[in-house]
């Protein structure tokens, strides 16, 4: 029999429908893969095998998709089975008192009133607070003791890992995990000396220099391992060393949970801005030096990669197929080369950038899609696609091209639910705009430079008052749900067309603590002046009201949230026959959530 030490990540859940279910796992040797499917009483189902990709000497990964004649029901429960290499895999410690006896998921109900939906984002290590990503497991074991319904879907909305801000400690182990995996120390444009060997001045010069990135983060990331090892380390506790650094034991204490929850439910992941770096892809001046340097080329190359075969491998595995650009990927990689610039045009990383940022022919596509009997489930990316202003170099952008609100956005079925990294929403203003651009002094040798850096995620928010977000809800036609997060505090607001409502739920961060925004909960909205009450954006074509929460089981109502936490979505049919979309911000077990229920009232 494995043992799941010997696993470095995994066995995680990633897209199950009813003609197929894949898993994936990371492994330190070689390995076919066997997946076994079957309901609950035990009756065989779908199947499938695949071989281990090599990525790395002691790092070999697989997705290993089961299909069949057989066709799952939609909302019912299934177990699964894993053999590495003709022996099956202990799961013992990821099994749930009282619940299967095996690895199991439930798939998105055949009606809105049967469907969980799970979301959270920005999950910073060295933060404040526990690990909210760890409540999935709370919920998980809650729904076998008779609690609320079994979740069915976890989607991270973006920010899982935070590439541009690890602690100290964190970044060394990184350094240190990837370079063990791999086998390799990967010779970086302009590198004479390992990363390991910087010191974090050096590094900061370097992001500042080399990397093009103006405010020089001292502990940005640049190598694939790097890159690499912070994606496994945030899935699993088998990858870290035997005694984690101080600062962030809690942190690991919470990965068995983490690992038993992706084990048990299916995980979606989107990526943000701090995948690869703050501000990536802000603004068309950032875009343009940031490429045209060869280092910040490679560092993009270098995180898009990890997420891709971490995540995007799992989200849509028709894209790792033969002839397609995830496989050119994976053979890439698997001859022990880190990314070059071969496989820029299957990342969808473009030679140039004009009046938007247009992936090259065939890339790989970090959006994806989610279609159940009643929901249509589209988790947009929003970096990659976007659309500048030629006017203005530093102008803030659409957050899709035309193209790619068409690509993302049409054809819907059934309710959109859309998953964006920032809501469309964007938090409250109190009065004044955060400034785009703010100048930095910076000395070189005994020159004074001047240069241009982003205020923090001020290019990152939706406008609503704009033309192109305008066109966003004529996409999503009469009632629709946003999920969203990035804000590092969580909200809902209700939107009123003509056409018809939709509700925005942001639930931000995962950790991302800070006691400024305690004291921002505490304070709400309604502090300081203009806001006389629950603030409200009106245009023409739309009102957008944000809410207070419903009372809560220990007599609070929130204006917004500011705990480390994730949300959680539900439907029911009211009274009134008005479909309800209910919303709970959970934080901490057994504490009373923060409840929102926003009608989606179709215009008649």
């Amino acid at each position: 029999m494995v043992e799941l030490s010997s696993v470095v990540a995994g066995p995680v859940v990633r897209r199950a429908l009813p003609d197929e279910v894949s898993i994936w796992l990371a492994l330190q040797t070689p390995a076919l893969v066997e997946l076994h499917v079957e309901d609950v009483q035990g009756n065989a189902l779908l199947t499938g095998q695949a071989e281990t990709v090599k990525i790395g000497e002691r790092l070999h990964l697989s997705l290993v998709t089961a299909s069949g004649s057989a066709y799952l029901e939609w909302g019912q429960t299934y177990r699964y089975t894993l053999t590495i290499g003709g022996e099956p895999l202990n799961v013992e410690e990821l099994l749930y008192e009282g619940g299967e006896p095996t690895l199991s998921f439930v798939l998105p109900g055949a009606s809105l009133g049967d469907t969980h939906i799970v979301h959270g984002s920005c999950r910073h290590p060295s933060n404040p607070g526990e690990d909210a990503m760890a409540i999935l497991d709370d919920m998980l074991a809650a729904s076998f003791a008779g609690g609320d319904a079994r979740p069915q879907v976890f989607v991270c909305s973006g920010d899982l890992v935070y590439a541009d801000s690890p602690s100290p400690s964190l970044l060394a182990t990184v350094s240190e995990v990837g370079e063990r995996l791999l086998g390799y120390r990967e010779v970086l444009p302009g590198g004479e000396r390992a990363l390991s060997e910087l010191s974090l001045d050096e590094r900061a010069s370097l992001a500042r220099d080399a990397a093009q990135i103006y405010d020089g983060r001292a502990l940005q990331l640049f190598s694939f391992g790097e890159y690499l090892a912070l994606h496994l380390l945030a899935l699993s506790p088998s990858a870290w060393p035997s005694e984690p650094p101080d600062d962030l034991r809690r942190y690991w204490q919470s990965l068995p949970r983490v690992r038993r929850a992706l084990a048990n439910c299916a995980f979606y992941a989107v990526f943000d801005d701090h995948e690869i770096t703050d501000d990536w892809y802000m603004t068309r001046a950032w875009s343009e030096r940031v490429l045209k340097a060869p280092l910040g080329r490679r560092m993009i190359a270098n995180g898009l990669s990890a997420f891709a075969i971490v995540h995007v491998w799992g989200n849509t595995p028709t894209q790792f197929a033969e002839g397609q650009p995830g496989a050119r990927i994976l053979a890439h990689l698997s001859t022990g080369q880190a990314p070059n610039s071969s496989v820029e045009p299957d990342l969808g990383i473009p030679m140039e950038v004009g009046a938007k940022l247009q992936p090259p022919s065939g890339a790989l596509r970090w959006h994806f899609r989610l279609k159940t009997p009643v929901v249509d489930l589209r988790a947009l990316d929003t970096r990659t696609m976007r659309a500048f202003p030629l006017e203005d170099e530093h102008g803030l952008p659409d957050l899709l091209s035309a193209e790619a609100l068409v690509e993302q956005l049409s054809g819907i079925e059934g309710l959109p639910v859309i998953v964006a990294p920032a809501p469309f929403a964007p938090p409250p203003r109190t009065g004044t705009e955060r400034f785009l651009i703010r100048t930095q002094a910076l000395w070189q040798g005994k020159s004074r430079l001047v240069r241009n850096v982003y205020g923090p995620d001020r290019g990152d928010d939706w406008q609503p008052k704009s033309e192109f977000f305008t066109k966003v809800l004529d996409a999503l036609g009469d009632r629709w749900v946003c999920l969203g997060g990035d804000t590092h505090l969580a909200y809902a607001a209700e939107v009123t067309t003509e056409q018809g409502r939709g509700a925005i739920f942001c639930s931000s961060g995962m950790q991302r603590e800070s006691a400024t925004r305690l004291m921002r909960q505490r304070i709400g909205f309604r502090y300081p002046w203009p806001w006389p009450g629950q603030p409200t954006v009106a245009t023409s074509e739309m009102r957008m009201r944000y809410l207070q929460s419903e009372l809560t089981s220990d007599g609070k109502r929130y204006e917004y949230f500011a705990r480390n936490n994730i949300g959680r979505l539900r439907f029911e049919l009211g009274d009134d026959l008005a479909l309800y979309a209910i919303h709970k911000f959970c934080w901490r077990v057994r504490s009373a959530p923060v409840e929102h229920r926003i009608s989606l009232h179709a215009k008649a």
